[in-house]
């Protein structure tokens, strides 16, 4: 059976997948909140995150949360983590395509490091 460093080609084609859903789900995603830009700060209701706090929380999400989570599975170790929170943040000054930059540069440069 092909290999690729120590992975058998079932696995990945499986990572591969995963990989594609990921930047497919990330697309959809930027494209739907990319079209809210001009009405970033509209919230469904009071008490309610809006437009650019999901975005300015998806890409600190990632940069923090996710990649040290990533960078440690992929060297080997079998960690716990906690939970994750960055609510109480403000976001309120963070423009919503700026973010949206953030989620996707990051977002693309951990799935090149992991195929």
């Amino acid at each position: 059976m092909p290999k690729e460093g120590n992975l058998t080609t079932p696995w990945i084609e499986t990572r591969d997948r995963l990989l594609a859903g990921l930047a497919e789900s990330q697309e959809k995603l930027c494209s739907l909140l990319a079209s809210a830009a001009d009405e970033q700060d509209w919230r469904p209701a009071s008490g309610e995150w809006s437009f650019r706090q999901i975005a300015a929380h998806l890409a600190t999400s990632e940069r923090e949360c996710l990649a040290e989570r990533l960078r440690r599975i992929a060297s080997g170790e079998q960690p716990y983590f906690e939970g994750y929170h960055n609510t109480g943040r403000d976001f309120g000054d963070v423009d919503l395509r700026r973010s949206l930059q953030e989620w996707t540069y990051t977002r693309d440069y951990r799935q090149v490091r992991f195929r």
